[in-house]
Parts: structure tokens; sequence; C-alpha cells
């Protein structure tokens, strides 16, 4: 894993910012403040930015360098940051709020408060579900990780309740905790299940990555094991009903594959910015052969939920476009969701916010 921040960085930057705060939100306003009375610039960058960089006014009334997120500014929702502390990249070591990205960077974050940010706040007033690292078993690639979220009340001792299973997979550079770490789908999903937006679910994060293999129908072949795993450790409603696949860019692609070369075994289906099948690097592979066709029998199975979900700045929006003409002009209908995002987090994590109210209802 590439790391941003070396071990010398990260003690430099504790040493400048012991006694910081957390990002803090006063008076509906979100605030990012830092202790280091001993510098003459700060400047924070990142997403949380519109430039990507700003610097940070000192206050000498609570000698504290500090910047305030203005209504209209930023959207609602989380955002990553970091700070140029005379020169030196550095991040505020002493707040809770830091997470690590696909790219391996140690950032902080903030949750910019507003519609459609709820979902991402850590809350402590409702019941939490509870994450599980483990492995299951694939006969051609060994032991492979996943991690599996079962809500709040969930008794694996009791069989007479079975759960629908939704299938969570992440993009490239990604890994199983990515949807955890960057896409808050824990959070989410207690959000929801709380507040009865939506049913109590398991949701399976494997990883997709399988060394010296990319997109050439292994990771789709070798899909039913992690099924058939779940299915025989978890109480699950072992039909199509109860079964969602939802993924963001490869994941997206894993999906959209997996799910139509399995026709009737999915009942929902959510696309997160995908790639589309003709970025395969084996085309030939069995998984991806006439995929219009399959594309077609899938639909013909019976699918409550083809949801497809796009930012209108990313880079894979034409093929995209163009996959979606094709299924209008065979009467294929999808529940299409546009923002106005690039190829981000920040739009993978608002699709899921509204993807998840949508299925197994």
């Amino acid at each position: 894993m590439k790391l941003k921040y070396t071990l010398a960085a990260l003690a430099a930057a504790a040493a400048l910012t012991v006694g910081a705060a957390t990002p803090e939100v006063v008076d509906g306003l979100l605030v990012i403040t830092l202790d280091a009375p001993r510098t003459s610039r700060i400047d924070l960058v990142g997403e949380i930015i519109p430039t990507g960089r700003t610097n940070m006014i000192y206050s000498e009334h609570n000698g504290r360098w500090e910047y305030i997120v203005r209504p209209g500014t930023t959207s609602p929702g989380l955002y990553t940051y970091s700070f140029d502390i005379d020169g030196r990249d550095s991040i505020d070591t002493s707040s809770t709020c830091i997470l690590t990205t696909d790219q391996g960077e140690t950032l902080n974050y903030a949750i910019v408060p507003g519609k459609g940010a709820e979902p991402l706040a850590d809350n402590p007033a409702i019941p939490h579900g509870t994450v599980v690292s483990t492995t299951y078993h694939s006969p051609e690639w060994g032991d492979r990780p996943v991690m599996v979220y079962t809500p709040a009340g969930f008794d694996p001792a009791d069989t007479s309740r079975r759960y629908p299973v939704l299938y969570l997979l992440h993009g490239r550079g990604g890994n199983q905790n990515s949807w955890l770490t960057q896409g808050r789908a824990a959070r989410q999903l207690d959000y929801f299940i709380a507040g009865g937006q939506a049913v109590p679910m398991i949701v399976v994060m494997p990883d997709s990555n399988i060394p010296g293999h990319d997109k050439d129908g292994v990771f789709e072949l070798d899909f039913p094991n992690l099924m058939a795993a779940i299915d025989t450790t978890y109480p699950t409603i072992q039909q199509p009903e109860g079964r969602a696949i939802a993924g963001l860019s490869m994941g997206g692609f894993h999906a959209m594959n997996i799910s139509r070369y399995l026709p009737g075994t999915f009942d929902f289906v959510g696309l997160f910015s995908p790639t589309t099948v003709d970025t395969a690097t084996d085309p030939t592979a069995e998984p991806y052969r006439d995929a219009d066709a399959a594309l077609r029998r899938q639909f013909e199975a019976g699918l409550q939920l083809y949801f497809v979900a796009m930012g209108q700045r990313d880079p894979l929006i034409e093929p995209l476009t163009e996959y979606l003409a094709r299924m209008q002009a065979s009467d294929l209908p999808t529940y299409y969701l546009t923002s106005p995002d690039g190829h981000t987090w920040h739009a993978w994590r608002s699709y899921l916010t509204e993807f998840l109210p949508l299925i197994f209802k």
C-alpha cells in the first residue's frame, strides 16, 4: 500500500496539531480548526474546497487557524482534506475523522451538513449493526476476504427469521473495506434501517481483486462460490426477491455482468458510474458473450429494479449513455439518476443513499 505520509511527516504534523479540534458544526456551519501557533501560513487542501486549496485564517480570539464552509459553496456530504503547513503536507492526527483512501492516502474528512448528509454522520442515538471480517472459500482461488454487515438485532442463532442480501462491490484500487471506510456504508445502513426507510438486510462486501486477473470473467465465474458461502453461513432469503447486487465503477461492471450472466438471481441491480462490457480485457469470456441478448434474458427472467447512476462530469458518461440508449431501444426499463459529480466517492455515497430505500420493497 502506498502511503502519502511518512512516519516523520506524521510526527511533525502531530507536533504542530497538539490540542487540535475535530471538525464541528457551529450554528449550522461546518468549522475546521487547527492549533498551530508557531506557523506563518496554513492552506486547507482537498475536495472540501471548490478550488482545491484555500488559506486558513488565524483567529486572535482563540489562537487557532480556521476555515468556515459557507452556505452554497460546498454541497452537503462527506469531503476529505489535508493541510499544507508552511509547505509541508500534514493531517490533523488528533482528529477522530481520518480515513485511508483506495490510493493509500491518509486524510482528514468532514461532513458538510444539509439534506442528504444525515445518513453519513455518526449517530449514537440509533441502533448499530455489526461488521465482521471473514473469508469464503473458492475452490480455485482459496480463502478470499470479505466484510459482512448484519443489522442491529441480528441473532445468528435465530434461523426462523431470514434476511435479504445486498452484494456491494468496490471499484478499481479498492478492496473489501472500501465501502465501509470511504462509502460509509454501515452508517448509511444503520440510518435507513433505524428510520424504517430500508428493510433490515445483510450486506456482503467482497474483495474482487484476484492476482493476475482483471475484468476477464474470473471474478464473475467465482461469484456463485461467495453466494453459496453466505447462504450456508447466514439465514438468507435464497430467492431473487431477497438478493440485490450493486457496485461502483469496476464494481458496477462486475454487478452488470454477474447479474446478466446469472439471470433470475437478483431482483435488484445497482450500477454506480459503471464501466461497460466493452472495457473487458477478454470480451470472449463466458460472462461477457452476447451481452445484449443476455441482458434481455435477464429482464425476461424477472427484475424489480435496474438502477443506473452517473455524474454529469464523469468521463465514463458517454459509453454509459450509449448503453442506456440500447436498453431504451429494446424497451428495457431503467431507473436512471444523474448528479453534477465526476467519478468520485462523493457521487457513489449519494447513489447508495438513493439505492438502499428502493430495494427489497
